[in-house]
């Protein structure tokens, strides 16, 4: 499971960090599509780990993932952390600079 802190206009976007032309290379390469299946208690965990991201946010306490994605590999209970950056070429956060310049 992934969890990534996003605020618009500041941080890295999913569209930053996974373009769509990623998108389209994963699925001709494995022949599958990005929406597999995943296990109810990994859904609970990051759920949980998203729940406390907003609260932090919300209460203005502790450490935000911002430009930040955590990843949780359940098999081996391994938690990672890899620092992102924002993409000036992102298309999704051209567009939403143009409309707040508006």
């Amino acid at each position: 499971g992934q969890v990534m802190s996003v605020l618009p206009g500041e941080t890295a976007c999913f569209n930053c960090v996974f373009p769509e032309k990623e998108h389209k290379t994963v699925q001709l390469m494995t022949g599958r599509s990005l929406s597999l299946g995943v296990a109810g208690t990994l859904v609970g965990i990051i759920g949980s780990i998203v729940a406390n991201e907003v609260l932090k946010y919300i209460l203005g306490i502790g450490n935000n993932l911002l430009n930040k994605l955590l990843i949780f590999d359940s098999l081996n209970n391994d938690f990672s952390i890899i620092n992102l950056e924002r993409n000036s070429e992102c298309k999704v956060c051209r567009s939403l600079k143009n409309k707040v310049n508006k």
